[in-house]
């Protein structure tokens, strides 16, 4: 997959490989929390890979800081399995 491109176009594209590469996409949302500027989640995906027809669990954490209601930077951490 190529690099991911920033803003809602990246966000569009980056779903529409990544539904074109998989199937039986699950996200679900564990924690989400809020202070100030900041926001952070932890969430899952479940997906079936094509290619291979096995099964993929992805866990991830992510802090996005917001400006004028935008994100304006973001950190993230993923890792195979749930946690």
């Amino acid at each position: 997959m190529a690099e991911f491109e920033h803003g809602p176009t990246g966000v569009k594209n980056f779903i529409h490989q990544l539904l074109k590469e998989n199937t039986a996409v699950q996200v679900t949302i564990h924690d989400i929390f809020s202070n100030e500027d900041r926001i952070a989640y932890r969430f899952s995906v479940s997906m079936t890979d094509i290619a291979s027809g096995r099964m993929v669990d992805v866990m991830l954490l992510a802090i996005d800081r917001f400006v004028d209601g935008q994100i304006a930077e973001e950190w993230q951490l993923s890792a195979p399995g749930n946690w």
